[in-house]
């Protein structure tokens, strides 16, 4: 059995038991295979029985299969398991452009993930004091604006 334990948005643990059978030989490393778009590609290699796959993309589905080898070869995938990544969402401030991550509905795609400037008057003013008032602009989540101030 095959489970995924989340570490971060782009980073999961894959984590497995020992085979019920190992051939008669004893079970010597691991392949750990992922997919997004129904062909598996080989992740990683382990002799544990885990793995930690880095460099996933927001919003993306996956799914993770495992291979056992012994000596004389490799086993039958596990079943496979699936997740889907968390969205990026504005005020994360990471996002990372070279792997297609996108802000959602803020101002820009990503580099900079804060959401859109608010919209500032000034009511009042003095020699010494200012008045101002703000509005979010549309599509800003509403606790976006507070975490930019």
């Amino acid at each position: 059995q095959v489970n995924i334990q989340v570490q971060s948005r782009s980073d999961v643990v894959v984590s497995w038991q020992y085979p019920y059978t190992d051939g008669g030989l004893n079970v010597t490393s691991y392949i750990i295979q992922l997919s997004s778009n129904g062909t598996f590609s080989t992740a990683g290699y382990s002799s544990k029985s885990f793995y930690l796959v880095s460099g996933l993309l927001a919003n993306t589905t996956y799914q993770f299969q495992v291979i056992a080898v012994n000596p004389i070869g490799s086993g039958f995938p596990s079943p496979p398991v699936q997740i889907t990544t968390a969205v990026a969402r504005c005020g994360d401030l990471i996002c990372d452009k070279d792997k297609g991550e996108t802000c959602g509905n803020c101002l820009t795609d990503c580099g900079s993930c804060l959401p859109p400037a608010p919209t500032i008057s000034i009511i009042n003013h003095t020699s010494s004091s200012l008045t101002l008032v703000w509005a979010a602009s549309p599509g800003t989540p509403s606790d976006a604006l507070f975490q930019v101030l």
